[in-house]
């Protein structure tokens, strides 16, 4: 199994918001066992089969180019690892994922009432905002992953203000708080303001609603099952029993959406 670290911790910029990212490459039965290790238990682990990792290699993934630009092997052969990631290259075009992440946004019109609510809409719509940016950079060559980094670029592009750079980079710290699992107090005026920018910066005509629990129950059944716009879905319904202790494991586990997509529900 190839085991990779990446990020800010390996760039060299992290700060005390900063997540801690690991990636593990191997077969089934290698990845379900390392899921358990508590070696890794404070990072941000994501988890793919090599058959999966070659394939979004080989298409252009971004996440992949990430980890090959920054990535620092721990476990493993690196000489399997350099001819995996060799055979990156870019993507004919980033549209498709472009217009999927703005269409993550619809779930903006599903916020629960809790303060919890909040913080998960804040994730989702920073998470997309990200990727968002990600891949218009790297549609012009540009691959940039550090979140400084690519909102330097933006702002010197002319996609955001300088107020909207320093609403971005507090939305990273309330979005961090949260999957660290604490309860930051997020005011209304505040994400009003980050929502109201970022959709502007994406260019998407959207708006936040608070929903009642009979549409926030039903919202899952509309997407695509263990696609990742039902996970946060699934993430949104939640937040709505945030005081219910029976499914607080649950809501764990739905905070981890590459170990999900990538089929460790299995």
């Amino acid at each position: 199994m190839i085991t990779i670290e990446f990020g800010s911790q390996t760039r060299g910029d992290c700060d005390s918001f900063s997540d801690r990212d690991l990636l593990m490459i191997g077969t089934n039965s290698q990845l379900i066992p390392a899921s358990t290790d508590e070696r890794w238990a404070n990072y941000s682990v994501s988890r793919f089969t090599y058959d999966k990792a070659a394939y979004l290699i080989t298409s252009g993934s971004l996440f992949f180019k990430h980890i090959l630009d920054e990535g620092k092997l721990v476990e493993g052969s690196a000489a399997d690892a350099n001819r995996l990631f060799g055979a990156w290259k870019a993507a004919s075009s980033y549209r498709e994922e472009i217009d999927e992440n703005i269409d993550l946004l619809d779930l903006m019109e599903f916020i629960p009432k809790s303060m919890l609510g909040r913080s998960v809409a804040i994730d989702i719509i920073f998470t997309a905002l990200r990727s968002v940016l990600i891949r218009e950079l790297a549609s012009d060559g540009l691959f940039l992953f550090s979140w400084k980094q690519i909102l330097q670029k933006a702002e010197l592009l002319g996609w955001i203000s300088t107020r909207e750079k320093f609403l971005f980079f507090q939305a990273r710290k309330l979005k961090n708080a949260y999957r660290r699992g604490e309860k930051p107090h997020i005011q209304s005026d505040f994400f009003n303001r980050f929502s109201e920018a970022a959709f502007k910066t994406v260019r998407v005509g959207r708006r936040t609603v608070l929903a009642d629990r009979r549409a926030l129950f039903g919202l899952p059944d509309h997407f695509l099952d263990r696609s990742y716009k039902q996970l946060r879905a699934i993430e949104l319904l939640c937040a709505e029993y945030e005081f219910d202790n029976s499914i607080s494991h649950f809501r764990e586990w739905v905070k981890n959406p590459t170990w999900f997509c990538s089929g460790g529900y299995s």
